[in-house]
């Protein structure tokens, strides 16, 4: 138990925790490559960004069919997971959902977070989704643009989508009430609006493509 050894565990924890930062740095460059790779396939990628419970993997699941983990735990997605959505027979895109926003980030978690989102902001265009029946969703929203913005996504690769519409009143009223332009209101939970939800993704997919060939 001498100062020697003492040493000795403090180098072997400072050793350990830069071999996990490493780890998770190795991830999420495999994480991009996969995704770049993806696009190279012929499938435009979208990233879904919004608070955490506003339906992000409700939605995808909706879109594709497929079963992502859900739930009302904070951090329910705890890596990004990517689907593939037939838009119309024979087309497709791919949907990754990301970590969910939350109001105020712990410090040590902040950096991972705004990371993740980096990420996200490569992709050829964002899926910004906001729950309609929360009292603090222009707030939210408000919140979620500015960071886009600050990591520097362009306004026109962003598809809005107003979640959870079954749940409110006066869909109207609060789609203009939202900041940051036109919000397309769904119901993931009943199916309702996500028929014209593929629509705009088919021609957000479509400027997507035409800029990669260009």
């Amino acid at each position: 138990g001498g100062p020697g050894e003492r040493q000795i565990e403090v180098d072997r924890r400072k050793i350990s925790d830069r071999i996990a930062l490493l780890r998770k740095r190795l991830a999420r460059i495999q994480r991009r490559r996969s995704l770049q790779r993806s696009g190279r396939l012929g499938f435009p990628v979208g990233a879904v960004v919004g608070y955490t419970n506003v339906g992000k993997s409700t939605l995808i699941n909706r879109l594709a069919g497929s079963n992502l983990v859900t739930g009302d735990k904070l951090f329910a997605t705890l890596d990004a997971m990517t689907r593939r959505v037939e838009l119309r027979p024979g087309r497709f895109i791919l949907l990754t959902d990301t970590v969910g926003f939350i109001r105020k980030f712990p410090p040590e978690l902040a950096a991972s977070f705004r990371s993740t989102l980096e990420e996200a902001i490569e992709a050829d265009f964002l899926v910004h989704i906001a729950d309609a029946s929360h009292p603090r969703i222009a707030e939210q929203v408000e919140t979620v643009e500015r960071i886009l913005e600050e990591l520097g996504a362009r306004a026109g690769t962003i598809v809005r989508v107003l979640n959870k519409v079954d749940a409110v009143r006066r869909v109207l009223e609060l789609r203009k009430r939202l900041p940051a332009g036109d919000w397309i209101p769904v119901s993931a939970r009943t199916g309702r609006g996500l028929a014209h939800l593929r629509q705009v993704l088919a021609r957000f997919a479509r400027v997507s493509e035409t800029a990669t060939a260009n």
